[in-house]
């Protein structure tokens, strides 16, 4: 009895903790949910829908609504609605689609806020700076971007983060995790597995809120590419001396995003070689060092006013071990010379390189599934077969199976979605990852890797 009532008093405790920590944040939440579910719901209900779609342009739905939600409920929404809509498979695709509104569409900040930060990081802006620019150059969930000229007169670009962001995100996830275990008793949704999906946002989130972090990662990969002599290719580099974990002072970028077709031919630049260019250095970064830029939409992909390729925001970064990316070479060559019972062992091999030691025997029904999902492309020919969309189907084949594979190989998969996308704006009839110039220079790297030791 004295066990079970300290058991209960220690519960109690905690939930004054939690309540204490979130009290406000969890009002907030309810008071912007509630409001926009009310009135929809009016709307919905008078019969007004077709009127609010002939004078605004959309119409009121549910996908509108739940983007819109989370939009008004802050940064931490707003990425957990771009991890959604960068996940084929998690939420209905009119859902996903709706989603992806916020993938390059976040409300900047005011000037006076960004400056507050600014200042409470170094000092005044005029002990710094000549002068930054009051219009942002970009604006993010997490931060947003201004031009700057420091006292020696260099130009830089200033990325820095909203403030009290911090104690907003920890809130937030905080609330999050509760929905998610809340969510899980629902079969329909627990088929996504809502507790994961938050951890992976968390994670996000703690590398994203460090900018000391970001500026190693910065380094790590012009260290990387100058190494492999990709010397076209790189990220800003960092001016330590003005950069906190707040606040990142980096050399400023002057180019084209990769997508703008027109400025890019405009500017004389091949786009197609560009494009693969920057692959091929993100792909041996990737197959030789293990290290690779895990957020490759088109704002962070420019091709320069030099030509060469910049890679910009390095807050969300992946990175394969050895054993991982062995098995990634295995699966890709079983993938490609049609040997699913091969395709089933890297994946089986995969699992457990993430921990699942309970998958010992490569199973026969996942080999017939792998066959039946790679066959059809690989009888169109290797040219056009789009390793953008063959390695999200195995992976969902995979999950089918139970097969728990490492986070970082979803993450890669998705920058495959990205580099695919750019590819056929660039040139529609070219498939990038069967082109010569791309493969000419990893095949070696991943003959290297399948024939290597594990270390």
């Amino acid at each position: 009895m004295i066990a079970v009532a300290g058991v209960l008093a220690l519960a109690l405790l905690v939930g004054v903790f939690v309540v204490m920590r979130i009290g406000g944040r969890l009002r907030d939440v309810f008071v912007v949910a509630a409001r926009l579910l009310s009135t929809t719901f009016i709307f919905l209900r008078l019969g007004i829908n077709l009127l609010v779609q002939r004078l605004a342009g959309q119409s009121t739905n549910i996908p509108v609504l739940v983007r819109d939600t989370l939009e008004a409920l802050g940064p931490t929404w707003v990425k957990l609605a771009q991890l959604l809509a960068s996940s084929h498979g998690l939420v209905p695709e009119r859902y996903r689609r709706e989603l992806e509104r916020t993938l390059d569409r976040v409300r900047p900040l005011p000037f006076p806020l960004v400056a507050m930060v600014i200042e409470e990081e170094l000092g005044p802006i005029a002990s710094r700076f000549t002068s930054v620019d009051e219009l942002e150059l970009a604006a993010a969930s997490i931060a947003q971007v201004h031009r700057a000229v420091l006292s020696d007169g260099r130009v830089i670009a200033l990325k820095v983060q909203r403030p009290g962001i911090h104690a907003r995100v920890h809130a937030d996830l905080i609330i999050l995790a509760i929905l998610a275990r809340v969510a899980e008793w629902l079969p329909i949704v627990r088929l996504a597995n809502p507790r994961a999906v938050v951890d992976d946002l968390s994670r996000t989130l703690e590398d994203e809120l460090d900018f000391v972090r970001e500026a190693d990662h910065l380094d790590e990969f012009n260290r990387w590419a100058k190494e492999l002599g990709h010397d076209d290719v790189r990220a800003p580099r960092v001016i330590r001396e003005v950069s906190t974990r707040r606040v990142l002072a980096l050399e400023y970028f002057d180019g084209v995003r990769i997508d703008d077709v027109r400025a890019v031919a405009q500017r004389g630049f091949d786009g197609e070689e560009r494009l693969i260019a920057g692959m091929r250095a993100w792909f041996r970064v990737l197959l030789l060092r293990g290290f690779f830029h895990g957020d490759v939409h088109a704002g962070n992909l420019l091709i320069l006013t030099d030509g060469s390729i910049g890679f910009l925001d390095f807050g969300i970064i992946g990175r394969l071990d050895l054993e991982t990316r062995r098995r990634l070479a295995e699966l890709l060559a079983s993938a490609l010379t049609g040997d699913f019972q091969g395709l089933a062992a890297a994946l089986v091999g995969l699992d457990a390189v993430a921990g699942n030691h309970e998958q010992s025997n490569v199973s026969a029904e996942l080999a017939t599934d792998l066959a039946a999902l790679v066959e059809p492309l690989r009888r169109q020919g290797l040219a056009d077969i789009r390793l953008a969309e063959l390695l999200p189907e195995v992976l969902r084949v995979a999950a089918r199976h139970k097969l728990r594979l490492p986070r970082a190989l979803v993450l890669v998969a998705k920058q495959l979605l990205y580099f695919d996308r750019y590819g056929k704006l660039l040139a529609p009839g070219l498939n990038v990852f069967a082109d010569p110039r791309l493969l000419g220079s990893l095949l070696p790297d991943l003959l290297w890797l399948k024939t290597s030791a594990a270390t």
